[in-house]
């Protein structure tokens, strides 16, 4: 018989999920994804080129869309807009005494030039702003766990508040490029948490669920209209700092893990928590149900008393047949991280209005978040995973063969609906697999687990900027790339043991349970 914690036996049998596990799946999850998502996009804005022209009145006619542009030297700066373009050439853009970006959009492109041989900059922010995200992972986990999930998300939450304010001050982009990084750095203090975190306080019914509540499709749609309104970057940062304050209020009244307080036999805290998870539940509570192992340590037995109290490190991940696990999954997490960050940030090469193709992009996202409200649950987590990580390398292959071997405007409709559909499945994968993830370790290492997953997702974020196609003359080399890293990840994803309908772990209480259930999994697959 399964031997589950305290928490998870509460949870389970008397609170189950209520008015509580809404109220905290509203103020915990969706205002946390939000807040990533803010920062995630806006390198994707900052790094568009909304055009430029040529101002020498011997160049003009040259540079302009069409010879009839030079009489626009005379008009307003409004009328002027209808002579920039993004098709220019460096030659011309460096031939050019006076250079004019369109007054529409500042971004960080026109506040600094990055075009033509300056182009490769912001490339580089982003992967710096990647890179911080990937050095703050190493720690996050580790303060996740050491320190609480409350204090970690809503500590670095207050940090990016300032952070993002006071950046509008860069005089040069690498300054603005300095705090890139150091944002992306206290990001990953609560990216790594947010799911993890609530995820904690429901059963494991709701746990699979919870990934296809559309939180980062809300975001990225509120973005969207947020940078179509304001189109100025100082300005837009203000109101993302706005949104994280918004984000931050909850913190008054969100608790802390009852897991987390569970491990760390906070007696006291425990109680109170419970109660006000049942208050709000309508559940009455017996005296008895709190008696357990987190309010009374001194009935646990020596085993599980130095099992609890051990300082577990990512090294621990690697240990007693876990390795199994931890491997496959930092593989597939940085393969699938490229897929998806340089398929995000491409936006900017799609044709159309920037604004309404991001508008657009995460606008369609919203209806197909709900698979994994049943894919998780109908297929299992390794099935979820396995399913819309593989239909995304096919779409990708399927694009790449209609680029090579057809043309016209019907093949160019027909590889955008293919790239699209490719970019939900592989992001639809990669939420199934954070579900998957938050339950293959117990809590005591829960933290440091997805800390580990998302440092190695974040290399390939610094990785991915690089891939992106500077156009569409070979874009088919792009999607044969990102569909063979789509096809590793599910042959990764494979060798995963299944989780489904399992109860959460506290503590290493079975040290032997993953290898013995890794090695199963590979006797499944023979037969």
């Amino acid at each position: 018989m399964e031997e589950i914690g305290l928490a998870e036996s509460i949870i389970e049998k008397k609170i189950g999920c209520g008015l509580f596990q809404i109220v905290i799946v509203i103020s915990l999850f969706i205002l946390t994804k939000m807040s990533s998502l803010f920062i995630f996009i806006f390198m994707a804005f900052g790094n568009y080129n909304p055009g430029w022209r040529c101002l020498d009145n011997n160049t003009v006619s040259h540079n302009a869309i069409n010879d009839s542009d030079t009489q626009l030297l005379n008009m307003s700066p409004t009328n002027r807009s209808l002579g920039y373009s993004k098709d220019l050439t460096c030659e011309e853009f460096q031939a050019c005494e006076l250079v004019e970006f369109n007054p529409e959009s500042i971004t960080i492109v026109t506040e600094w030039g990055l075009v033509c041989d300056k182009a490769w900059i912001s490339s580089l922010m982003i992967s710096i702003q990647m890179a911080g995200n990937l050095v703050g992972s190493f720690f996050s986990g580790h303060a996740a766990d050491t320190f609480g999930r409350k204090k970690t998300l809503y500590g670095s939450l207050l940090i990016i508040i300032v952070l993002t304010s006071t950046s509008i001050l860069s005089t040069c982009w690498e300054m603005f490029a300095s705090f890139r990084f150091f944002i992306g750095f206290v990001s990953a203090f609560f990216e790594s948490l947010n799911y993890v975190y609530t995820a904690e306080f429901l059963s494991r019914r709701w746990r699979g669920p919870l990934m296809g509540i559309p939180g980062w499709a809300i975001g990225g749609i509120t973005f969207g209209f947020v940078s179509m309104l304001l189109k100025n970057w100082k300005h837009v940062l203000l109101a993302s700092s706005a949104v994280f304050i918004v984000c931050f209020c909850p913190v008054i009244w969100v608790p802390e893990s009852l897991r987390w307080l569970e491990v760390k036999n906070k007696s006291k805290e425990f109680k109170i928590v419970t109660k006000k998870m049942a208050r709000l539940n309508g559940v009455t509570l017996e005296n008895e149900m709190l008696k357990g192992r987190a309010v009374e340590p001194e009935q646990m037995t020596e085993t599980l008393q130095k099992i609890d109290t051990a300082n577990y490190t990512i090294i621990d991940l690697f240990r007693w047949g876990y390795w199994r696990v931890t491997i496959p999954i930092s593989i597939s997490w940085l393969l699938i991280s490229i897929v998806f960050f340089s398929t995000s940030f491409g936006v900017k090469a799609l044709n159309g209005n920037f604004y309404l193709n991001n508008i657009l992009l995460y606008t369609i996202y919203i209806p197909f978040t709900v698979f994994p409200l049943f894919a998780t649950n109908l297929f299992g987590r390794r099935g979820a995973s396995c399913v819309f990580v593989l239909s995304s390398g096919l779409c990708f292959f399927a694009a790449m063969t209609l680029d090579l071997c057809a043309s016209g405007n019907d093949q160019m409709i027909s590889s955008l609906i293919l790239f699209i559909l490719g970019v939900i499945c592989v992001d639809t994968s990669w939420t199934s697999q954070q579900v998957h993830v938050t339950e293959l370790y117990p809590t005591v290492v829960r933290g440091k687990a997805m800390n580990w997953a998302n440092v190695m997702a974040r290399i390939g974020g610094i990785i991915a900027p690089f891939l992106i196609p500077k156009d569409s003359h070979h874009i088919y080399v792009w999607y044969l790339v990102i569909g063979c890293l789509a096809v590793i990840s599910f042959c990764l994803f494979t060798r995963l043991p299944e989780t489904k309908g399992k109860s959460l772990k506290e503590t290493f209480e079975k040290i032997g349970d993953m290898a013995v259930g890794v090695e199963e999994n590979e006797k499944e697959m023979m037969m």
